[in-house]
């Protein structure tokens, strides 16, 4: 009779956050074995019923959590085989924290995300055209700081940390009128003004409106070629040929709409730091998944106090 091998991975699900669904808490701890080489790349990783009846917990939240690992890269499968860690993947470790302040969670109130019911209770009615006609009346405030509110700072800190797994200080935001403008002012401050000086690397094809602001600035623009996964890291410019700035789009390449691997952003950080290449990831879209839990932004991955990537 054939048996299913011992399981004796050291899950620890309900430890962290109760309040998270079993597939979260499962895809975490996976995350979390990979990243303390636990798991290592190559190695398989029970069958989905032999570790649902081990857990004592339903096919489904593993089949679930299996399926966020494969969007990430984590894991890798194939037809007719067992599915593994996947061989590509670098040791994973995250990123440096000794600079960063930490914030504390914040609980939201419940919401109505059912299909075809906007959320309007908190934003139609007499209260909210009070206060807006309240506010509008009020002097615009003529001592905003240069970056922004520290306020509206603060609160995007937090949705970043809940919602990216982005940890940093809100002295390290920058409150933008739009990507455009954001990538704009990351061009001139780069450039001490003169941006005609740099040369940025583009996807091809990618995003129309975005990649024409560095032409637009008198940048030089280098095409880098992409594929169903997103950028071709391998392909990438070396040496002299590297170019300053690239501007990529990790979780939803634009129009291809691939999701760069795992292995992949590992390449993409190895090859910036290594060839000094500032990395703009135009996290748009990032929030609209249907099969899967959001992408964790590649600035997750990048040290906080000196890294590469800069969240737009």
């Amino acid at each position: 009779m054939r048996t299913s091998p011992e399981i004796t991975l050291p899950l620890r699900l309900g430890e962290q956050n109760e309040h998270s669904t079993i597939p979260v808490q499962l895809a975490s701890e996976f995350r979390r074995l990979i990243s303390e080489t636990v798991l290592s790349p190559g190695d398989v990783v029970p069958s989905s019923r032999a570790l649902a009846l081990h857990l004592g917990i339903s096919r489904g939240s593993v089949v679930a959590a299996y399926d966020q690992l494969l969007a990430e890269g984590y894991l890798v499968a194939a037809a007719g085989r067992a599915t593994v860690v996947n061989p590509q993947l670098r040791s994973v470790q995250a990123p440096s924290r000794e600079r960063v302040r930490a914030t504390a969670a914040v609980t939201s109130s419940e919401l109505d995300l059912r299909p075809g019911r906007p959320w309007s209770r908190d934003v139609v009615g007499a209260a909210w055209k009070s206060a807006w006609r309240q506010a509008s009346a009020v002097p615009a405030e003529d001592t905003v700081p240069a970056l922004g509110l520290l306020e509206l700072r603060e609160a995007w800190t937090e949705h970043l940390r809940r919602m990216r797994a982005v940890v940093r200080d809100p002295s390290q935001l920058a409150v933008t009128g739009g990507g455009r403008e954001g990538l704009s002012l990351l061009l001139l401050a780069l450039a001490h003004g003169n941006p005609s000086r740099l040369r940025v690397g583009v996807e091809e094809p990618g995003y129309p409106s975005l990649r024409r602001v560095p032409a637009r600035l008198g940048a030089m623009v280098i095409p880098v070629p992409v594929d169903e996964q997103g950028l071709r890291v391998s392909d990438l410019p070396t040496g002299s040929e590297a170019p300053d700035l690239l501007v990529v789009t990790p979780s939803h390449q634009y129009p291809l709409g691939g999701s760069l691997p795992i292995d992949r952003r590992q390449l993409l950080l190895e090859w910036a730091t290594r060839h000094r290449v500032v990395i703009v990831e135009d996290d748009y879209d990032s929030e609209l998944r249907y099969a899967s839990h959001p992408l964790p932004a590649l600035a997750s991955l990048d040290d906080p106090s000196d890294g590469r990537v800069v969240l737009l």
